[in-house]
């Protein structure tokens, strides 16, 4: 079979389910978000169901991430506000890595998993680096309080805020999106069973 013939191995869901299920991702991403954040946790746990979402469909993802988007704001601080609906771009990231991996493959296997893996840290990380720095420039803005010790640490060393940023959240993310591309993964494989046995 020819690379251009390959099809996707993602299942076409319809136009409804999708948004239905990217809605409710959309609310369980932004819940775990919350969850995890008021209780200090050195990890996001933001993105499983954003990936599950991803896994989906795109409608299923985009939505998911407009409900994140809004939730995110509606609940953050008056002052960061702005900041809190920039890092909604980081889910946004790992959704298109997602759906670009799996565009023309016809099987998921673990080495693909743990390619969507690599690129989501390293997309993730330089993005939220990037949005980090804009927001202590401009706002005044604080990591959460693990990522904030590391950064601190390298830019005591000299090294500039940006690449202090990047290098802090690698092994936060990569312990976080470990568990969200496999987590989410093995929820929608979960989905796509029931699915199947509900059109028999």
């Amino acid at each position: 079979m020819s690379e251009l013939s390959k099809s996707s191995i993602l299942k076409k869901y319809p136009l409804w389910f999708e948004l239905l299920t990217g809605l409710a991702f959309g609310v369980l991403n932004s819940t775990f978000s919350t969850f995890f954040g008021q209780i200090n946790s050195p990890i996001f746990m933001d993105t499983i169901f954003a990936i599950t979402a991803a896994f989906v469909g795109w409608w299923s993802g985009i939505t998911s991430v407009i409900v994140f988007m809004i939730m995110s704001a509606i609940k953050s601080d008056a002052g960061i506000k702005l900041i809190s609906a920039l890092f909604v771009l980081c889910v946004l990231v790992m959704i298109i890595i997602v759906r670009l991996v799996y565009r023309k493959r016809d099987r998921i296997s673990f080495l693909s998993l743990l390619y969507v893996y690599v690129l989501c840290v390293i997309f993730v990380s330089l993005l939220g680096a990037i949005i980090s720095t804009y927001g202590f420039n401009h706002f005044d803005y604080y990591d959460s309080y693990s990522i904030r010790y590391i950064t601190m640490s390298f830019v005591q060393q000299q090294i500039p805020l940006i690449f202090s940023s990047f290098l802090s959240r690698l092994p936060v993310n990569a312990l976080d999106k470990l568990i969200a591309v496999f987590a989410g993964f093995g929820l929608y494989k979960v989905i796509e069973i029931l699915w199947n046995k509900k059109q028999k």
